[in-house]
């Protein structure tokens, strides 16, 4: 199992559960290898070494794989998507956002095992980015699904892999760039771009997959067990985001005179979010 993050990232902390949880309910039969922090594979990666079975099991974004995934890969980052809790409560009812997604990862040979999002999807900065004026130049470490919004904000996206933004920020080739909150602390971003916005612009969206080969092949009795942990794994992450993503917050803002926690009015992220008209015009035509 492969996955990424530091030791306090919620989605790393998610997929220890599982490997616990897994190795406790099926009495020592299944033995997880857990590889954190992209160790053995990098998040950009894990499709393929998935689908290639050199992990069974890999924490990824939809958003790294646009042609594959199509309009899940559009709506997995794009901005103000939806509630993380809310989400985190429905997602799995019948009918609802997992029915529609699993088949996009199906026939890629891939079972999607659980959706843990991540609130606060932030930009954070080396200079403060307050108005909307503020994005003019910014050059800005994103995922391929806030590409187009980016630009429509005045930003210049770059796609740099994680590991290489916090030394490209501290060389000043990069102003900064987008991610989760929880992100922006474990990997200590603020270190080098102090600035952070807070407009919760857009929900982290890691999803966890398993070779689909190789779970239909499990027995019947370990293929249900590898499931229900995970179904259950997934409620107890919902119920601690929410508490685990405000205390981030506040530790963050008592870091203050050094990091900064700027809140966005709300009259000034209206004008963020009309900003990006053009980019929800576009998704609507093309995927309806």
């Amino acid at each position: 199992m492969a996955s990424y993050g530091g030791p306090s990232y919620p989605i790393r902390i998610h997929l220890e559960t599982v490997k616990d949880m897994l190795e406790k309910r099926s009495n020592g039969r299944i033995k997880v290898d857990h590889y954190p922090a992209e160790s053995l594979v990098k998040l950009s990666k894990a499709f393929d070494a998935v689908i290639d079975n050199v992990v069974q099991i890999a924490l990824t974004s939809a958003a790294y794989e646009p042609k594959r995934m199509a309009v899940v890969a559009a709506v997995a980052n794009s901005p103000w998507n939806w509630d993380a809790y809310k989400f985190g409560e429905h997602y799995r009812e019948p009918g609802n956002f997992y029915d529609f997604a699993a088949p996009y990862f199906e026939k890629n040979g891939l079972k999607l095992m659980s959706w843990p999002n991540v609130p606060h999807g932030e930009v954070f900065s080396s200079k403060p980015i307050r108005k909307l004026e503020d994005f003019k130049g910014k050059m800005l470490r994103t995922v391929s699904s806030l590409k187009d919004p980016l630009k429509l904000l005045g930003a210049e996206p770059i796609f740099i892999p994680t590991s290489e933004l916090f030394n490209a920020i501290q060389r000043g080739t990069v102003d900064g760039g987008t991610l989760a909150i929880s992100s922006i602390f474990s990997e200590k971003y603020f270190e080098v771009a102090p600035h952070i916005q807070i407009a919760n612009l857009y929900t982290g969206s890691l999803p966890v997959i398993m070779n689909l080969k190789f779970f239909n092949g499990l027995p019947p009795d370990m293929r249900a067990l590898v499931w229900e942990t995970f179904v259950e794994a997934d409620k107890q992450y919902y119920r601690r985001i929410r508490q685990d993503t405000t205390e981030v917050i506040n530790q963050l803002k008592s870091m203050k005179p050094k990091v900064e926690v700027y809140e966005v009015p709300a009259e000034e992220l209206a004008r963020w979010k009309a900003a990006l008209k053009p980019f929800y015009d576009e998704m609507a035509k093309t995927w309806g």
